[in-house]
């Protein structure tokens, strides 16, 4: 794993996949990219932490979070941490870090590469992905109860196997189901923007492997 970190931080995101891998885990109603970004005009920038992390055994994990459930276009759906830009920030790479501390108490983390950024319709955020790996071995992490229900670990080895990819009715918001792709995790559904970007990553990572 350590060569593949070495690796990933020589990489130039601008030779990365993008839109074409995002497009793999795209809701099936989602409009091509081009009309989305008539549509991005006012658009609220953020950002999301994708950090590669590893357990007492030495194992590769991506933390993800469970959001509570909310009166809000991401109620009780799987994510990264992050959020949306703030003035103090200075730039979406210091938004990313703050989030990151704010949610779910990671700070030693350093960069690898960014990602492909992405644009949701549904709230209006465009968002950019930074990859980081943590420094600490077996992290603890402290959990804002506020914006976080639960902290998911994906597996590095799970993410690459194709076999978690399922398609079906995801639900938005009560009575409000689109069909979609998503990411199958012990009876959990990863879809969205937040399975676009780790579609991205997957490619990413089997292409810097073979």
């Amino acid at each position: 794993m350590e060569i593949l970190l070495n690796k990933l931080k020589q990489l130039n995101f601008k030779s990365f996949p993008g839109e074409v891998a995002h497009l793999k885990m795209a809701p099936f109603a989602r409009p091509a990219f081009d009309l989305i970004l008539k549509e991005a005009h006012n658009y609220k920038p953020s950002a999301v932490a994708v950090v590669i992390c590893f357990d007492e055994n030495n194992k590769p994990y991506i933390p993800l979070i469970k959001r509570p459930v909310y009166n809000g276009a991401h109620s009780g759906q799987i994510s990264f941490p992050g959020g949306k830009f703030e003035l103090k920030d200075g730039n979406l790479f210091n938004t990313c870090l703050r989030e990151c501390f704010e949610e779910i108490g990671l700070s030693n983390i350093e960069l690898l590469t960014e990602l492909s950024a992405t644009y949701i319709p549904a709230s209006k955020f465009m968002v950019k992905p930074f990859l980081f790996y943590c420094t600490q071995k077996n992290p603890l992490f402290n959990i804002q109860e506020h914006e976080v229900e639960s902290l998911v670990r994906l597996y590095i080895d799970t993410l690459l196997n194709d076999n978690i990819i399922e398609k079906g009715v995801v639900e938005i918001r009560e009575k409000i189901k689109i069909k979609a792709p998503y990411f199958s995790l012990n009876e959990m559904k990863i879809w969205g923007a937040t399975a676009m970007i780790l579609s991205e990553l997957k490619e990413i990572m089997k292409n810097t492997i073979s």
